[in-house]
């Protein structure tokens, strides 16, 4: 291979890349929720880290943010900001609320895990779900609280594959959770933009 066809290699892997990232919403999907994720993992933990222990109060808050900024990035265009700005603030009230349940609910983990996973996974995704359910009232009508319940589901499973995950000896970003709930939002999602 001589210097000359690298460029093009790297040129035609740059546009291939690019032309995914432009034609499967699934993808940026995905990329979307993995980036948001990490982003509020990491935010609840310099949340707590600054904070202490009153910053516990806060950390769902945090974690809203994480999820909600890619989220909205992926989901509305830049002509679309006022939506942006609605999912980042419902996400993040909708992760403030759900902390305390959650919080209350991991205490069952104690006796039975995989119960307590569904019901973490039933209150996170249902307060979360209903609390984004709202941006899409406007462009769905009723239909959109259709997505407290896809948000439900997918949190449930992605709540169990991080039990899984507990069990196994794998760090907590090996989980299969995030893209297991981003394939079956982002399943639904794709329904409603008739992609």
């Amino acid at each position: 291979m001589t210097n000359n066809q690298r460029p093009n290699t790297n040129y035609q892997i740059r546009t291939t890349i690019y032309h995914w990232w432009q034609t499967y919403f699934l993808l940026r999907w995905i990329v979307a929720n993995l980036l948001g994720w990490i982003l509020g993992l990491t935010m609840l933990t310099v949340i707590l880290w600054l904070f202490g222990g009153f910053g516990s109060l806060f950390i769902g808050a945090g974690l809203g943010l994480g999820i909600g900024l890619p989220q909205a990035w992926i989901l509305f265009t830049p002509h679309e900001m006022p939506r942006r700005r609605k999912w980042i603030i419902y996400s993040v009230v909708g992760g403030f609320f759900a902390v305390f349940p959650v919080g209350a609910l991991a205490v069952i983990a104690l006796f039975n895990v995989w119960l307590a996973g569904v019901l973490i996974g039933l209150a996170f995704g249902g307060i979360l779900g209903l609390m984004q359910s709202f941006v899409f009232t406007s462009l769905l009508g009723d239909e959109a609280y259709y997505w407290i319940l896809v948000s439900i589901v997918a949190s449930i499973l992605a709540s169990l594959a991080m039990v899984v995950t507990f069990y196994l000896p794998l760090p907590i970003i090996a989980s299969p959770a995030t893209i297991l709930y981003a394939l079956i939002t982002g399943w639904q999602l794709q329904k409603w933009m008739n992609i």
